[in-house]
Order: structure tokens, then sequence, then C-alpha cells
């Protein structure tokens, strides 16, 4: 924005496109396009004014060429005085949160003097005024109608208001879409040309558009002096929920639908939504992890410079700064013999050192974060919980009546995408299950669990959601510990070894990392074990009349593209990999992904192949005293998912209809859609 605006300032339309059209870019016109907050109203409305052959101003334009084709009665860029009466108060729901560091292009494209915030935008005269890009007021029913234009590809009620390749153009994405940018603290994100944001992992469809707007949703309703709240969200955060998954308003209290297999036990304390409710950590996680769709080419070239480069993983693909760990002396280990070294040697390259900065920060006390003797002390009474003996139990109590829930929501159709409408539920699922979760708290649960490892980009959220499943999980335990039942978290409560049980912090730490290593690898592994057999038909066909092969599918696929391609370990004394000096104090990137496609060890290693000779273990599940404790859990999952698939979707084959699946990401691997068919 100008230096000096003011909310008089922005209410002169001529003064604003003058100083806009005064400022330097940040970048040559027409190279690329950036996030800009406020000003690109000013400037899509001054080419209307320029360029309009009536020579009207934005505001009239407006109300003769979109108001009125599509019959909207209450949708304005500047009220009338009219209206007044029927604007509802705008509260700030989010007057607590800190403000961006003044430094920031953020802070500066939304300067305090301006901001979306009462004080400002309840003035008469900003609300009079055509402030195009923030300033809009309308109601429900009329932006319901102008997004049913769109949806209709640029048509409503017979009423053509755009082409079909207009509206189509909206969800092609920018050309540097992918590039980091600067006024988004440097995160990349996903515009459209058309200046919406496009969908895919969280709403329907690999080209769904959307836009949360700020400040002015549903702003025009009852009269005054009844106060009605407006949203004044963190701008572009706000998430579509996909077909086929469960509205959370349909699982709260009263109208809570009860779910096969899932039995509640005991009164469960609340859980507490962040603050910012419009906060999409879905989102921002995505974002953060990247959607680098194939980085083994760039790992392959790091392995051949040696068993040890300088450097992070993470930079390698991003320029998203890791807030937590990125200041730190880092090198790559990279390579099967020389990633195996760093994970069996616990005494030289250390957990504690690696994790409390990330995972600790997340987390908590969590045995990712010890070393012997504490981390041994503690893992053997974990260990005792998740026995292949007692995982396997789950599977028909727990497991299948998750699975077959989930599929019944969309067997009888004949077509699916099994990430949105499977894969990506069923090990959360799982989960609720074992810890006898409310289903009503299960949107809420799923987003803190995913928020608090935010804390690696400095999301404010992050923290806050770690606390929050803190104080939830202590109260859970000391109510389990009350009330025992059968479920884990009970299991968990009392469960010794050595006489010894699990202390209270070490035991929420472990449940707040559950959601991660519990549920997000296990959603991620089983949808590359699809992604994997379905575009290799033959595969699949094996697979689907010897189901004996599950088992070395299930490795194949967590080799080919393990859920977690690199982790931590720090350097505890002076040292050395394959005759490469490490000096101590050194963060080592242990690139799992380079081990799992070392051609030393793997022939064809970007191939997969589940009849590949199967004398070198992977190491997606790493190695050595911090082996996952949860892999017996991962297979059973794996394994009554994919044969569930097989027995009840039959003649199952990708839908040639629909893009092909793109597994992405340099950190977390992923396809975000699996679109298939299947014979009814």
């Amino acid at each position: 924005m100008p230096e000096g605006v003011t909310p008089e300032k922005m209410c002169d339309w001529d003064y604003m496109t003058g100083a806009i059209a005064a400022m330097e870019p940040l970048a040559p016109p027409g190279e690329k396009t950036l996030y800009q907050s406020m000003t690109f109203g000013w400037i899509v409305g001054e080419i209307v004014r320029r360029s309009d052959p009536k020579g009207r101003d934005f505001r009239q334009f407006v109300l003769d060429e979109i108001n009125a084709p599509l019959g909207l009665r209450d949708l304005w860029i500047g009220i009338p005085d009219a209206v007044e009466d029927r604007i509802a108060t705008l509260s700030n729901r989010n007057e607590n949160d800190p403000p961006p560091p003044e430094a920031t292009l953020y802070a500066r494209s939304m300067p305090a003097a301006v901001d979306l915030v009462p004080p400002v935008f309840e003035r008469p005269d900003v609300r009079r005024a055509a402030i195009a890009g923030v300033g809009g007021i309308f109601n429900a029913r009329d932006e319901a109608r102008f997004w049913a234009m769109l949806a209709g590809g640029g048509e409503l009620d017979g009423v053509r208001l755009l082409s079909a390749e207009r509206v189509a153009g909206f969800s092609s994405i920018r050309d540097n879409g992918d590039e980091p940018d600067p006024v988004m603290f440097g995160i990349p994100i996903p515009i459209s040309i058309g200046g919406y944001w496009l969908g895919g992992h969280r709403v329907s469809g690999p080209r769904a558009i959307w836009h949360p707007g700020a400040a002015r949703l549903a702003r025009l309703g009852r009269p005054r002096p009844e106060t009605r709240r407006g949203r004044v969200p963190q701008p572009h955060v706000q998430r579509a929920r996909s077909p086929g998954r469960p509205d959370p308003a349909d699982l709260q209290g009263g109208r809570r639908r009860a779910r096969p297999g899932v039995e509640i036990m005991t009164v469960l304390p609340r859980l507490e939504d962040l603050e910012d409710k419009s906060f999409d950590p879905f989102l921002i996680e995505r974002l953060s992890t990247g959607n680098c769709p194939d980085p083994y080419p760039r790992i392959h070239e790091l392995r051949e410079q040696g068993p040890v480069v300088e450097g992070s993983y993470r930079m390698q693909f991003t320029d998203v700064p890791d807030a937590q760990m990125g200041h730190l002396p880092q090198v790559m280990v990279l390579g099967y013999d020389a990633v195996m070294k760093v994970l069996t040697q616990p005494e030289i390259f250390t957990n504690k050192e690696a994790f409390e900065n990330n995972l600790g920060k997340s987390f908590g006390n969590t045995i990712t974060v010890m070393d012997a003797p504490i981390h041994t002390k503690y893992r053997k009474i974990f260990q005792k919980a998740f026995l292949p003996q007692i995982v396997a139990q789950w599977g028909e109590t727990v497991v299948d009546p998750v699975v077959n829930r989930l599929m019944g929501e969309f067997i009888d159709r004949g077509e699916a995408d099994l990430i949105e409408e499977f894969t990506h539920h069923y090990p959360f699922q799982v989960i609720y299950a074992q810890v006898e979760l409310d289903p009503a708290q299960a949107p809420v649960f799923h987003k803190l669990a995913i928020a608090q490892i935010l804390s690696s980009i400095g999301a404010p959220q992050g923290p806050e959601a770690s606390s929050k499943l803190g104080s939830f999980f202590g109260e859970l335990l000391a109510e389990k510990r009350r009330n025992p039942g059968t479920d884990l978290i009970s299991h968990l409560a009392t469960v010794e070894a050595d006489g010894e049980r699990l202390p209270d912090d070490v035991l929420v730490s472990f449940l707040r990392q559950l959601m991660n290593a519990g549920g997000d690898t296990t959603y991620r592994g089983t949808s590359v074990l699809l992604t994997g057999l379905l575009t290799h038909p033959d595969q699949l066909a094996a697979v689907t009349a010897d189901r004996s092969l599950i088992p070395q599918a299930i490795d194949e696929a967590l080799r080919w593209e393990g859920p977690v391609s690199s982790t931590f370990r720090y350097a505890a004394q002076d040292t050395e990999i394959e005759g490469v000096p490490i000096k101590k104090g050194t963060y080592i990137n242990t690139v799992l992904a380079s081990a799992n496609r070392d051609p030393a060890k793997f022939e064809d290693p970007d191939s997969f192949d589940i009849f590949r000779p199967r004398g070198t273990r992977h190491l997606a599940f790493a190695s050595g005293p911090h082996l996952c404790i949860g892999q017996h859990l991962a297979r059973v999952e794996m394994t009554r998912a994919l044969n569930a698939i097989l027995d009840r979707l039959p003649n199952l084959r990708l839908d040639p209809d629909k893009p092909a699946p793109e597994i992405k990401g340099h950190l977390l691997r992923v396809p975000y859609h699996l679109w298939v068919k299947f014979d009814r």
C-alpha cells in the first residue's frame, strides 16, 4: 500500500490509483504475479474504468454488468444510504493476535492504519467508498448466485455473464505459482491467473477455485441494533469441504450420529479449537512441505557427490525457511550404507539434540526426542502396547469397521477418489477409535494434530495447538486412570515394564505425536501403495489373485516412496562417515529416500516392482534403536485396507477420464488424488 495511507485517503479513488501507479513494483511488469492484499482492487477497478466504452466508475460498472444480469440485490462496492440500517456490526475476532512484524512485505501490504478491523471498516465514509479489493458488502444469497454463475461456466439462469473459456482460465495456475511468494512470508501460494485460490488436496477437484474474502462475509443482515459478527480471518486460509466428507456441524451435540465400531466408553473432555478458527493447517502444511513432483533426480545427484554433502535437504527444494532448524550447521548423509551408519550408531548420532528444536517443541518429551538410557527404558514400555500379537487383534475390532464404513460411502457409485474418500481418513479414524474419541471432536482433533507441526515454519498456531492437545490429553489420561477401559490410552496408562509405568508428560507427548506418526504416515504409505499397484496393472492383478504377495507389495511401496524422505540426527562428537569428517555439533539430514533408492542396493531403484529381490531391507521405518514403534500397526492397517479394496471393488482401475495420480512433495510425499473406477 502507498506510504502514509489513511482511511480518508483510501476513500479517494483518484488519490489511491495515482499513488499506486507511482510505487516501485516488486518485479518487472509482465514477469510474474505476486500476492496483493488490497491494492489489486484499485488496479482492476482502474483498468475497468479506463477501458469501459461508457466511462463508468467501478461501482457503477458492477451494478450494471454483474448485479443486474444476475439479479443481485445486495452486493455493493460502496453502500447507498438506504441500506445503512441493514448492515451488521463488524467485530474483530482476531484482536488479540500479534500483528506481523512491521518490516515484512505482508505488513506493508496491509498496514495497521487501514487494516481490516472495525475502527477502519465501520467508518461511514469507508462503507460508502468504492474500495474494490476489500470493501465489498453483500449477503449470502448474492454471494451464492455469483459463485453459482462461476460453477456454471459463466452462466446462471440462462444469462451468460462470462465465456466458458474465461471461467476455465480462472482455474489455471499463474506461471510462477510454485515459487515462494515474498509477500506471503516466502510460502508458495496456489493462486490462479484469475486471482482465485486453487483447490486440490483439501477441495473437491484438482481445479476447484475459491476465495475466503476478509471481513465482509455475510455482513448484510438484520437491522441494527442487533449485533452480528462479521469474520476477519487471516487472508486465504478458509477451507472448502469435499463432497462425501462429514460436515463437522453434523457431528455436534445432539445431532451427533452414531458410528459403527466406535463405542464411546467414557465422558471425555472437550477439545478447544484454535483461536483463529479460519486457519487451515492442512493448506499451510501442504505449502510448507512443497509439491515437488520428483525429488529423486536431485537426490541421485547429491548421492553421486559423496556420502556427505554440506547443506540442508529441505533447502534443495524450497525457499520456505525452516524457522526452527534453518540457522543450524547441517550436512546431508546419502546412500544406504552411510544412512545405516547414522541410524545404528546412537552414541555418536543422537536424537535429543536433533529433535528438541522441532519435534520437541511440537510434541514435548516424546521418545523420539530421547537417547539412551531414558529412551531404552520408556521404549520398552511402549513396545508392550504395540507388539505384533497386540496390534493384530485391532485388525478385526478396530480397523475393519472403519474401512467398511468409509467404503460404504462410495461402493455403490462405481467410482471414487480413493485419497479424498478413503486413505486420507481411515488411519486417523482408527486412532479415534483406539482412543475412544467422541466423533463430534474428530474434526478439531485432526486440525490441532496437523497445526502443531507448523511450529517448524514459525506459525503461531503451532504452539497453540500443542498446548491445547496437551491439556486435552492430560484430562483424558486422568479420566482413563479413574475409569480404565479396553482402549489404547487405558492400556498405555496402566502398562508396566520392570514395575515402572509411563510418566504423564511422556505419555501426553506420545499421544500428541500419535496422529502424525500413526496416522499421517499410514495415510501416505497406503496412498502410495495403491498408486503403485494401479499404475502397474500387471502387479495389481498378481496381488488380487495371490494375497500372499501383499506383504512384499507393502514393502516395495514403502521403499519406492517412503512417507518421510529425510530425518535428523545430531553429531555428539567429532566423527566421520566413509572418510568424510563431520564436526561435533553438526545436524545430520539423514536422507532415507537416498538409501531406499540406492542403485548399489536396489536394481533399477526408481521403478515400482513388487517382485524385486528382497535381500536388502528398506529404511522407510528407519533402523536402530529408533526403529518405528508403530510399524506393526501400520502393516496391519495397510493390509486390511488393501484386502478390503481388492475384495469389494472388482475390476479396480484408474479412471481414464480423470488426471493420473501424481505423488508430490519433497519431504512428506503423497498423491493428492487417486481417481478410480470399478464394477458395481
